[in-house]
């Protein structure tokens, strides 16, 4: 998966097929954001389609639910109908702290806020679709 694979015009096409969603998070998240631990927002369209992203760098991955909560309040404000995310490390976050961000993204959104599509876990070296399995056995 690389943004060199992205067909013509792939920003008339909604990012509903993993393949395209990842090489347009590949695309957007540049190798300086990866080492940064960035968190990479698409805000999308109702039909899936790239409206305007964004990257907000130094997120602290290994946090208390208090301080993810602060650093996902703005997305639930997000005036748009949906947005794709993708959370970049110089290394690969645990499971374990993937699954609590997802999951208190996706407790800030239920209430009328944006629909999450997908979420990527993003290295230097890879971009890999986070499943929506449940959690790890481990405490939060």
């Amino acid at each position: 998966m690389s943004f060199e694979d992205l067909p013509e015009k792939w920003d008339h096409l909604p990012l509903t097929d993993p393949r395209l969603a990842a090489d347009v998070v590949d695309l957007f998240l540049s190798n300086s954001d990866r080492l940064e631990d960035s968190l990479l927002i698409l805000m999308l369209d109702d039909a899936h389609r790239l409206l305007q992203p964004a990257v907000m760098g130094g997120v602290p991955w290994r946090c208390t639910t208090l301080e993810r909560q602060r650093t996902l309040e703005s997305l639930a404000d997000l005036p748009v109908p949906a947005m794709l995310l993708a959370f970049s490390s110089p290394y690969p976050l645990p499971a374990d702290v993937l699954w609590r961000w997802r999951r208190d993204v996706a407790r800030l959104c239920a209430d009328g806020g944006p629909e999450v599509t997908e979420v990527f876990a993003v290295t230097p070296s890879s971009v890999v679709r986070c499943p929506g399995a449940a959690p790890p056995a481990v405490a939060s």
